[in-house]
């Protein structure tokens, strides 16, 4: 059984999602004589002890973000974003491929630059190093070729909302406009997928909202925003013409469009971490 849990705290600076590290100390055969709970500590110090939350229909998310999806699912002809979030590998890439592909059987993947003007541009990770691009040749024997693969998407990152002190949701990073035949390693997801430029920046301002971020923290339980995190956020069709206005307006008008009362607004716009377009790149 476990003896005890120790969370550390900035134990990993400057590492995103590493706000915290829970250290697990456990002993076989071992029995604390707490019926279930278990002993947690932080930093070293100041025991408590608590029933851990294992069941995430139990994970006690706002009432004013419960409120806010209840709201919108309501709203006529309702259609989740989530089946157009790609799946965790989009195009079969390991978030790893920049500094070792050759374990999955593939060339490498090193050009930081093009060499041909239809070389395939992939935005990945590199290690500690942080984010990088490289480049390979069109015939380069992709793992996946989804449909986004030539059409224009958003790249999220995986860890977007990392869970941190920044807000409610977490800290989220940059997201990045991909053109045609630019891809991503398994560091980012995509969402949707378009023929121009035009809503892809609209989706792409959608997705900066503090409207869309409260709904993605009501079905988020951790680091990682898989494609069911997304399931409470609305498709759009852009067809407003405020789509053109800034992201802090139009998260005003999203307000709007689905009649969201006040104190809900006032809470999402006080608890989420602001974004604005200079958080998206590409734009």
């Amino acid at each position: 059984q476990i003896h005890h849990i120790n969370v550390l705290h900035n134990v990993f600076p400057g590492v995103s999602g590493a706000a915290e590290v829970n250290v697990v100390f456990w002993e076989r055969n071992f029995d604390n004589g707490y019926d279930g709970r278990q002993v947690l500590l932080s930093d070293g110090q100041n025991p408590n002890i608590v029933h851990l939350q294992w069941e995430q229909g139990k994970a006690d998310k706002p009432q004013e973000i419960k409120d806010l999806a209840r709201i919108v699912a309501q709203f006529p002809n309702f259609v989740s974003l989530k089946d157009s979030i790609s799946s965790r590998t989009p195009f079969g890439l390991e978030s790893d491929a920049f500094v070792d592909v050759a374990k999955y059987g593939l060339p490498p993947i090193v050009d930081e630059v093009p060499r041909k003007k239809d070389d395939i541009k992939i935005y990945g990770g590199l290690g500690r190093s942080g984010k990088a691009v490289r480049y390979v040749r069109k015939d380069y024997p992709l793992p996946k070729k989804p449909k986004t693969f030539d059409k224009y998407k958003v790249l999220v990152p995986c860890a977007w909302g990392n869970m941190s002190n920044a807000g409610l949701g977490g800290s989220f990073g940059d997201i990045i406009i991909a053109k045609p035949f630019e891809i991503c390693t398994k560091t980012y997801t995509t969402s949707g997928c378009f023929d121009d430029l035009s809503t892809t920046q609209k989706h792409a301002k959608y997705l900066m909202t503090k409207f869309v971020r409260a709904l993605l923290f009501l079905n988020k339980f951790g680091i990682q925003a898989s494609h069911v995190a997304f399931a409470a956020i609305p498709v759009q069709d852009f067809s407003e013409s405020w789509w053109n206005e800034s992201v802090e307006q139009i998260n005003e008008h999203l307000f709007d469009k689905y009649d969201v009362p006040q104190d809900i607004r006032d809470y999402v716009n006080k608890h989420v971490q602001p974004r604005s377009e200079e958080n998206i790149r590409n734009l």
